[in-house]
């Protein structure tokens, strides 16, 4: 508020405003010493300051300074504003500034405004601040401000907790949404295709006619068991139903098991698995979710493999982990696909060479599992090249 704006005021106009501005102060001594008498039993609390404008010396509560990390001792002469928000946080810095000049200006009743600021050993704590001007000189420009600051990273600290487990919530929210639309839609066609094939079996006299019908029975309930048993395994490790059980194993073992069990898979298409795993190499990991990453992997390699193909699975040590990877000769992934080919949010499916169906849901599983067990999961694929799925799993000490 600068003289001319006064200037047009009336009396009883000019003696409502300083009575105002009166009351503010006076509000905000007894404020302050309210909680000076407390003993500053407020949590937080770190005192009253006081910033002489004029001269810029800063009167401030010894309680502040070692919350940051330093004693009286070390601050040497006389303090200004300058000492306090050189070390504000840079991305808070403008805004506190702007919060001081506007009630400098007298565009706001009060200055108040959270902020960051760094200790004396690196950390950042949150501060609460608020002031006001308590004296102006003849021309109506600010002299003298007090105020009050607390510590508030403890409460910053919950906050933020809370922020993020609700982000959670809403990305496990809509996690379930999509995982109900996947099953929505992907059980109907399974369901329904056997449905149709056990009333075309029923008319089907000849033994050739009956054997090709089963194939594609089978075939039905194969896609239709992988995709529930994916469901479950998801819903299980979405809800902590269970704890990880870590224990040192074979890696090669685990990878010969989910070999044997997508055989016959393979063999309808006579695709040969060619395992190269080290017998030798052992890890420690959790066997029910390294055995779902291998029969997720192995099983849409077979998908995406034309008959007559071939996949591979290898190891290699690397970075004090064993790597192993899964290649095979198939189609491979365009890469708009791949980019987002671990992410539930974007999932997208396609059928395999022989016209075999899936949902996506069995790499979201591979990396949510291979996470788990400390490990990270990529791919590598050029369309008509193949693909090679790579993940990898602490080495045994």
């Amino acid at each position: 508020m600068d003289e001319n704006l006064l200037n047009g005021l009336t009396k009883e106009e000019l003696v409502e405003k300083i009575v105002g501005l009166e009351k503010q102060v006076l509000h905000l001594k007894n404020e302050l010493a309210y909680h000076e008498q407390a003993n500053f039993e407020w949590s937080g609390n770190l005192g009253k300051w006081e910033w002489n404008v004029k001269e810029n010396k800063v009167q401030f509560n010894a309680r502040k300074v070692q919350a940051l990390g330093y004693q009286l001792e070390d601050i040497q002469g006389e303090v200004g504003f300058e000492f306090f928000t050189s070390k504000i946080h840079p991305d808070d810095y403008e805004r506190v500034m702007q919060n001081m000049r506007d009630h400098l200006y007298g565009f706001s009743g009060a200055y108040e405004c959270e902020y960051r600021i760094q200790c004396r050993d690196g950390e950042w704590k949150w501060f609460y601040d608020r002031g006001i001007i308590i004296k102006r000189d003849a021309e109506n420009r600010p002299l003298e401000l007090v105020g009050i600051v607390f510590d508030i990273s403890e409460q910053k600290k919950t906050q933020l907790e809370m922020e993020n487990k609700n982000a959670q919530l809403m990305q496990l929210n809509e996690n379930k949404n999509l995982m109900l639309s996947i099953i929505a839609h992907d059980l109907r066609s399974p369901l329904g295709a056997m449905d149709g094939l056990m009333n075309e079996i029923k008319d089907v006299s000849t033994l050739a006619g009956q054997t090709a019908l089963l194939n594609d029975f089978a075939s039905s309930v194969h896609n239709m068991n992988s995709l529930v048993n994916n469901l479950l395994e998801w819903a299980v490790f979405q809800n902590d139903v269970f704890s990880p059980d870590f224990r040192e194993l074979s890696v090669y073992e685990i990878s010969q098991l989910a070999i044997k069990h997508l055989k016959l898979n393979a063999d309808n298409k006579n695709i040969r698995i060619i395992n190269n795993i080290n017998p030798e190499t052992r890890s420690v990991f959790d066997e029910k979710m390294i055995m779902t990453v291998f029969r997720n992997l192995v099983s849409n390699a077979i998908k995406f493999t034309p008959c007559y193909g071939q996949i591979e699975l290898s190891d290699r040590v690397h970075d004090g982990k064993a790597e192993i990877t899964i290649r095979d000769n198939g189609v491979g992934i365009s890469p708009e696909i791949v980019a987002d080919i671990f992410s539930i949010s974007k999932t997208k499916t396609s059928k395999g060479t022989d016209g075999e169906k899936g949902t996506g849901l069995g790499l979201v599983l591979c990396r949510d599992f291979v996470e788990k067990n400390g490990g990270t999961i990529s791919v590598k694929s050029e369309p008509g090249k193949g693909s090679a799925f790579t993940f990898s799993l602490p080495l045994s000490e």
